[in-house]
């Protein structure tokens, strides 16, 4: 059977958005797994790159060496190569350095995009605002736990959210926590 990519595309957005992703990332948790933990960025902080590459870094060699998946789908809703909308999934092999070249390439820019795996175990979202990695509890603690636990963690995000300790901060950082499921029973 011949399946175009733009069917594809339009079929794992569908997939996608049951499964995975939620219509909201703020104040709602951004996947529908419910069981899953998060890492908030603040994109506005990283360029292109939505992520620090370190991070990025950090978090390809734990899905290299915690899951199943060889490869990285990447959708974006708004496109741009060159004066062209790409053929949609592209696919980035998550050995080597496609993933974090395909978001440091000056030519390509995606204001908001999505990025899974085969597995559906893990993923990555972005828009103007946030760049969120998600995954089931115990990928995401391993990812977490070498970004330096889940306390280094938080202060990162409040830090880069401007998040303090005063009652206006409150709903951000019950989010945030709400990411790390640092208060989940």
């Amino acid at each position: 059977m011949n399946i175009s990519s733009d069917s594809l595309a339009t079929e794992l957005r569908r997939l996608w958005h049951e499964e995975l992703f939620s219509t909201r990332i703020y104040p709602d948790f951004p996947f529908r797994p419910r069981g899953w933990r998060a890492v908030a960025f603040n994109r506005d902080l990283h360029g292109n790159a939505r992520i620090p590459i370190a991070d990025w870094k950090r978090l390809l060699d734990v899905l290299r060496t915690h899951s199943t998946d060889e490869v990285a789908l990447l959708l974006t809703p708004y496109a741009d190569l060159n004066g062209l909308d790409p053929p949609q999934p592209i696919v980035l092999p998550l050995a080597g350095d496609a993933v974090v070249s395909q978001f440091l390439d000056r030519e390509v820019y995606f204001p908001e995009f999505f990025l899974s795996g085969e597995s559906r175990s893990w993923a990555v979202r972005g828009d103007s605002d946030f760049s969120i990695v998600g995954g089931e509890d115990e990928l995401m603690s391993v990812f977490i736990d070498v970004m330096g636990g889940a306390s280094s963690v938080l202060e990162r995000m409040k830090e880069e959210f401007g998040v303090g300790d005063c009652d206006e901060d409150r709903e951000m950082r019950i989010y945030l926590e709400s990411l790390l499921a640092i208060n989940r029973p």
